[in-house]
């Protein structure tokens, strides 16, 4: 066995969530772990002979399974209360350039696209002398000495705290009842050409996450049986979703480094994995509704901005491409995608939900959509599904990238979702498809059945009509092959920050000729987990119905 101890030496941890900043982390994602080792390793001498070795302890590690983590389980940590504090910026782009030489320098650089070699040659050299005359001005600036311009009196003032800009930052923090945290896997022995190099690596980390949140790493030698319910255990139906490596992982983080040079926003590499604690594992996994968590997942580049009650409408220009690129290619649009069976009439086994992502859930949410997400049902045979990610593929440049006609709105540019979690959270199928207790709509459900007037002035009657509505959206969740929920609250109005009321929606179905359905949002509550995802109602295939589990503790 392989473990590495983590002491938190002042006691807590400090780290955002990486889905909601006014969360801390718990417990200690095993990626983030896995970053400090890349930070340890890229700091030191990389490219020397103990630095290539470091490498290929990192390399070894990232090639193995996520870890068993033994950490408090929630109730016993106590979680500070979020307060928004403003804050100098640690960076302030350094010193106020002076103008004449950074447009010397500007020019320098621009000449430097010339052909001619002489151009070229004295082109490098105006370089060089411009930026000795930056840095000459920037040291003048910075030396202890007197400062004789009002200018460079400003510069100098920048450099201070009281000069800076201020911006609100916020420091989640937790304290476990126990501070300390281990990482174990079980069937992973550390080769003895990698115990030198990996001593070296936990001796340098002395912090993970926020630089106040201290730490002393060390591999465990002796390990002790852990207390039941501090053992978060990878499981595929677990309720929690931790961050683990990609293969590559350290290549990755190094490539990323360079781009964002630590001042770039940037997200870290990951894959997503599901955990459970002991203590709540049960003999029942969790009930998975009859579509697919595995996503096809398009983000919008490029094109006009779309609010979520164009989903719908955005749903069935993407299923009218999909349907073209079997027609192109002179074959038959599949029930799987067309919904319908050979004889026109609907198809009576689960088939493709387009399903546009909307910017929902979050204090900044405005409800924009981000994309599109292509999700098949879970029991789609390998040849369908093969079948199906030509079509997508037929769609897309060398680029992998898709051209989506909106008529007169114009044209939306998407590109696929690769490996790489999104920097957005709508983008990621496991915002939408974790294991929850409770779920909020994010669209609006098309009732299957008109349960009444839900605006009627008569108390007894409106009433009525909810407690139909909300008998209708219990069966709508059967239907898709979930428990029964516990508790339907049914609503006129939003439910979950970004959403957009009802009657904002435009008619569904847009056929006029067909009987309007009735749209309300929805909160559900179910006995037990239940995973996602979870599309309710006669639109469901469209985007509408769209469900968002909640955590503990979210509104």
């Amino acid at each position: 066995m392989f473990a590495l101890r983590i002491a938190l030496l002042s006691g807590r941890y400090v780290a955002t969530a990486y889905n909601d900043r006014d969360r801390a982390e718990w417990p200690p994602h095993p990626a983030r772990l896995f970053s400090a080792f890349v930070a340890a390793y890229g700091e030191h001498a990389p490219e020397s002979v103990t630095g290539e070795d470091e490498r290929a302890a990192l390399e070894w590690l990232e090639s193995q399974d996520a870890p068993v983590i033994v950490a408090d389980p929630e109730e016993w940590v106590a979680r500070r209360s979020v307060a928004t504090v403003f804050v100098p910026v640690n960076d302030a782009g350094v010193i106020a350039q002076p103008e004449r030489e950074r447009q010397k320098l500007h020019e320098a650089i621009e000449l430097l696209d010339g052909t001619d070699a002489n151009v070229r040659v004295t082109a490098e050299r105006n370089v060089t002398k411009a930026a000795e005359a930056l840095a000459a001005r920037t040291a003048k600036v910075i030396a202890a000495g007197t400062v004789s311009t009002r200018s460079e009196l400003k510069a100098a003032r920048i450099l201070l705290p009281d000069g800076r800009e201020r911006r609100g930052r916020t420091f989640p923090s937790v304290t476990p009842r126990i501070a300390d945290v281990e990482m174990r896997w079980a069937s992973a022995d550390l080769p003895p050409e990698h115990v030198a190099a990996m001593d070296r690596l936990v001796r340098r980390i002395a912090r993970l996450g926020h630089s106040s949140s201290l730490v002393s790493v060390s591999v465990a030698n002796q390990l002790e049986a852990p207390h039941p319910e501090r053992v978060w255990q990878p499981h595929t139906d677990g309720s929690i979703s931790l961050r683990w490596v990609l293969p590559g992982q350290t290549q990755l983080l190094v490539e990323a480094h360079q781009r964002h040079n630590q001042v770039e926003p940037r997200v870290m590499p990951c894959s997503f994995v599901a955990y459970s604690l002991n203590a709540e594992r049960t003999t029942t996994p969790a009930r998975h509704s009859v579509f697919d968590t595995n996503w096809i997942i398009l983000s919008r580049t490029d094109g006009p901005r779309l609010s979520i009650t164009a989903a719908v409408g955005l749903a069935r220009q993407m299923v009218r491409a999909l349907q073209s690129s079997f027609g192109n290619r002179g074959e038959p649009v599949p029930e799987l995608v067309s919904g319908h069976q050979a004889d026109g009439s609907r198809s009576e086994q689960p088939h493709l939900a387009v399903v546009p992502l909307p910017n929902v859930g979050s204090t900044h949410a405005d409800g924009a959509l981000l994309g599109i997400a292509l999700v098949l049902p879970r029991t789609v045979p390998e040849a369908e599904r093969r079948e199906f990610l030509r079509a997508v593929a037929h769609l897309e440049n060398d680029d992998r990238e898709l051209s989506l006609l909106l008529g007169p709105a114009g044209t939306w540019s998407l590109e696929r979702v690769g490996p790489e979690p999104a920097r957005t959270m709508g983008l990621r199928a496991d915002t939408w498809t974790r294991t929850s207790v409770e779920w909020i709509t994010a669209t609006p459900i098309a009732l299957d059945h008109n349960p009444g007037d839900l605006h009627h002035l008569d108390p007894v009657r409106r009433a009525a009509a909810f407690d139909a509505a909300e008998a209708s959206v219990s069966n709508a969740v059967e239907h898709i092959g979930l428990p029964r929920p516990r508790n339907v609250e049914v609503s006129r109005s939003t439910m979950l920050a970004g959403s957009a009321k009802p009657r904002a929606f435009p008619r569904f179905p847009v056929a006029t000729d067909r009987p309007q359905r009735v749209l309300v949002h929805a909160r559900l509550r179910f006995d037990e987990p239940v995973t996602g995802p979870i599309l309710l109602g006669a639109g469901r295939y469209l985007g509408l119905g769209l469900c968002r589990p909640l955590r503990s503790g979210d509104a």
